[in-house]
């Protein structure tokens, strides 16, 4: 907090930004877990192409839940990430400088002094973490908002995972039109496309719900968020499948179809931020 209070009073335009410490971890737990996710899919899928007596059904049953498990765990973490994000915001509304622990006497007497030479007290000081610099955090810190050149990175492993097939449509000679509607469809539409509402919807529920719905229902809860992301995503998979069995045509309307969702949410944020900002500006006006 000393840190902070010095940086404003050096640069009080300056920007803070906590993204090291809550986006990047979000991200890391999200990365890991959709290798996880393509990885295990594929060994599922190789398994039931070489095994006996799988069928289709029972290999996309067996796919979904295993492939999908390790969401739960990203949802199950990445609510603890978020949950401590809100307790660091809520702990500054109870701010006070005489809570702080230092590890010596000259070390508080220096913080004391350079507080009140910056702030004139101590009393403003607090009044200025509790309020100011609590309200900007709150803008700040939200998880919810992952930089666009971050979902790349997320939903390369399970764009990734197409590519075998479509390798082997091409070695197998297959014709262009049903290499390029499972490259719409599965590639771009449902891995892409689709998997970017689907994160968002992950990234929602999760702040939306960090907290438990009821005391003790932690896991339960974290289960509430995984139901709702299977049915996005299998839902989104579901209508790949129907689409590119049946034309070319079909496939390039659900791909259009995503590509219109994708872009309405990414209106929606573009629009929300400059509605933050123009509200900061008249609040400093």
């Amino acid at each position: 907090m000393f840190e902070l209070a010095a940086y404003h009073a050096a640069n009080p335009a300056g920007k803070v930004t906590l993204s090291p410490v809550f986006v990047e971890t979000g991200l890391l737990i999200m990365v890991v877990g959709s290798h996880m996710a393509s990885a295990i899919s594929e060994v599922i899928f190789v398994s039931s192409v070489f095994g006996d007596g799988v069928t289709i059904s029972e290999y996309d049953f067996v796919a979904y839940l295993g492939g999908l498990l390790p969401v739960f765990i990203i949802i199950h973490l990445l609510r603890k990430v978020i949950r401590d994000r809100h307790h660091m915001i809520a702990s500054l509304q109870t701010f006070a400088v005489s809570d702080a622990q230092c590890r010596s006497d000259f070390d508080r007497e220096f913080i004391q002094n350079a507080i009140c030479a910056w702030y004139g007290s101590e009393k403003a000081f607090e009044d200025f973490v509790r309020h100011s610099l609590r309200e900007e955090l709150m803008g700040i810190a939200c998880t919810s908002r992952i930089p666009w050149h971050y979902i790349p990175l997320v939903a390369a492993p399970v764009v990734a995972s197409t590519f075998d097939c479509i390798t082997s449509m091409v070695i197998g000679r297959a014709p262009a039109e049903v290499v390029l509607t499972h490259f719409l469809g599965f590639s771009l539409a449902q891995s892409f496309f689709w998997f970017f509402p689907s994160l968002s919807l992950i990234i929602y529920l999760c702040d939306r719900w960090a907290f438990p719905v009821r005391e003790g229902w932690d896991h339960a809860t974290t289960f509430l968020i995984f139901l709702a992301f299977y049915a996005a995503f299998v839902g989104g998979q579901t209508i790949t499948n129907l689409a590119c069995s049946h034309s070319f045509w079909t496939t390039l309307v659900w791909f259009i179809f995503t590509i219109f969702v994708t872009a309405c949410l990414v209106l929606k944020r573009s629009f929300a931020g400059k509605s933050q900002a123009i509200e900061k500006v008249e609040v400093s006006h």
